[in-house]
């Protein structure tokens, strides 16, 4: 029974999505882009446990990932029948400091 439940999720969440999924007609040039701000936790750092030999000496502990800006920016051009042509760039600013090395 549990089984048929996952499936029948999964059928509403595509069904859902299918409906949304058209793109819009846009006729000739457009410009669109957003920006906010990134907080990244913090990662643990662990060495290799594999038991093979390391070319290079492997850091431990927490990485500390400052706070940042992100933007995303498009430029593009609709054909006016769904089709569109389109250049994307992205960034982000933001400070990683990581362990000290062995």
């Amino acid at each position: 029974m549990r089984f048929l439940g996952v499936w029948l999720s999964a059928a509403a969440v595509l069904a859902g999505s299918a409906a949304f999924a058209w793109a819009q007609p846009v006729s000739g040039l457009y410009v669109s882009g957003s920006f906010g701000a990134a907080f990244p936790r913090g990662r643990v750092v662990a060495p290799d446990t594999s038991g093979k030999e390391l070319a290079a000496p492997m850091p431990s502990g927490t990485a500390v990932s400052g706070s940042g800006g992100v933007g995303q920016g498009s430029i593009g051009y609709g054909f006016g029948n769904g089709l569109r042509l389109e250049m994307e760039g992205s960034g982000s600013a933001g400070q990683l400091r990581l362990p000290h090395w062995p």
